[in-house]
């Protein structure tokens, strides 16, 4: 039986977002996986009755088991004193959005331990998370995105009169597509928005925000044939903009088009953009990725990407006759079997033997450190 962990939580402002998508996520994994949920927050934890809702409302770390992974195991500590080895982690299935978890911070982890997982590597991890890399890379490859400018203080007000015209939309760098973001139609509001968007990031990335326009998501993925693309989807809500309460709280005020309905041309554009994109960052796992359509020029712009998205996209993939429980299936096949043809061969050199006998500067000692 194969040692599947399950990750899931965060020290991010999505950890509750985190906690659902696990909660759908873990009914659906095949039998033939052991199945070991390993919650983040600030501390890895198993949880007891790990699918019950209530376990994490008013979190007590005392009722969890805490665990942590080092060479690729998985060990238990208790009481602060005895570890306890729980088994080798053949391979983990990453929910965990926003923060450590989706920025790269816990694949480097894994790396480190030598787990294959399923999202993006590191760098793609750490690109998607920060919007501007993101659209500076996509302009790169010749994407359209739009133009915006990036502040670390609101004492940079100046970039933004200088390179953009009102209304400007404000969004924090590294936070989720809905944290923190306002739209602003003259300075006074953007002053009290940019106040906000600093209390969720250190820096603050302002755009142009289109009037007349329309929202998209597509999702992408890799099996052990072929990259798929997932049909379109239209989220419509009658606010100029998704917020983290609109698309998480009150979600009975969100409307679906899907598959969207939209002109051929622009329906091959995203899907052919989104699936460069994911091919040139060397995507792995479902990647979702966000666009807007200027209905003024009938101008599409890549708007941002999510390594790691909500519910793990697999609505996006319906209409594609793909179950969720395939998607889980092919993500972890194809995790395990990526890994295996990344993992290079060492060797050994004679760099320091050569080093000792030949330097006149190398300490004999050694100072004791513990």
């Amino acid at each position: 039986m194969i040692n599947l962990a399950v990750i899931y939580g965060g020290n991010s402002l999505e950890n509750d977002i985190s906690i659902i998508t696990f909660l759908q996520t873990v009914k659906h994994i095949d039998k033939k996986y052991k199945i070991l949920p390993i919650y983040l927050l600030n501390k890895m934890y198993i949880v007891n009755d790990y699918e019950n809702i209530d376990s994490y409302i008013n979190f007590n770390d005392k009722k969890a088991k805490e665990v942590f992974i080092s060479n690729g195991y998985l060990y238990r500590k208790i009481n602060n004193h005895f570890i306890k080895k729980i088994c080798k982690l053949d391979v983990a299935l990453l929910c965990t959005h926003g923060g450590n978890g989706e920025n790269g911070a816990l694949q480097g982890l894994l790396e480190i331990n030598k787990i294959p997982y399923t999202s993006p590597n590191v760098l793609m991890s750490a690109i998607g998370m920060n919007k501007r890399v993101t659209k500076s890379i996509a302009k790169s490859i010749g994407i359209n995105v739009l133009n915006g400018v990036s502040i670390s203080n609101c004492d940079e007000i100046d970039l933004i009169e200088s390179h953009l015209e009102f209304p400007v939309i404000t969004k924090p760098m590294s936070q989720g597509s809905s944290i923190g973001i306002s739209i602003s139609n003259d300075i006074n509001e953007l002053m009290e928005n940019l106040n906000v968007a600093f209390k969720f990031d250190t820096k603050v990335l302002i755009e142009r925000a289109l009037e007349n326009f329309r929202e998209f998501n597509i999702a992408v993925y890799k099996n052990s044939e072929d990259i798929v693309v997932s049909f379109i989807d239209e989220p419509v809500l009658w606010k100029d903009y998704l917020s983290f309460d609109d698309k998480y709280i009150s979600g009975e005020n969100i409307k679906h088009n899907y598959p969207a309905d939209i002109p051929s041309k622009i329906q091959e554009y995203i899907k052919k953009t989104a699936k460069r994109v994911y091919e040139f960052l060397d995507g792995k796992g479902v990647v979702r990725l966000d666009y807007l359509l200027d209905l003024d020029t009938n101008k599409v712009y890549l708007n941002e990407i999510n390594t790691i998205p909500g519910s793990l996209a697999f609505y996006l993939f319906k209409e594609n006759s793909i179950t969720f429980d395939k998607i889980i299936d092919d993500m972890i096949n194809e995790a395990m079997e990526g890994f295996k043809k990344a993992t290079k061969p060492t060797f050994d050199t004679k760099v320091l033997q050569n080093y000792k006998t030949t330097s006149n500067v190398y300490c004999k000692g050694g100072s004791k450190i513990i």
